[in-house]
């Protein structure tokens, strides 16, 4: 990384209905080449 480079981080919660598919959210979330990391924490 030289020094131009910068990384950010966001953290965001969304609740998702216990109904819905979660693999089907996430792959769709993925899709986004800007995102390069998903952590799942459910409750």
């Amino acid at each position: 990384m030289d020094g131009d480079d910068r990384i950010y981080t966001t953290i965001y919660t969304v609740k998702i209905p216990k109904d819905e598919n979660y693999d089907q959210i996430l792959a769709q979330i993925s899709a986004n080449s800007d995102i390069v990391q998903i952590n799942l924490v459910t409750y």
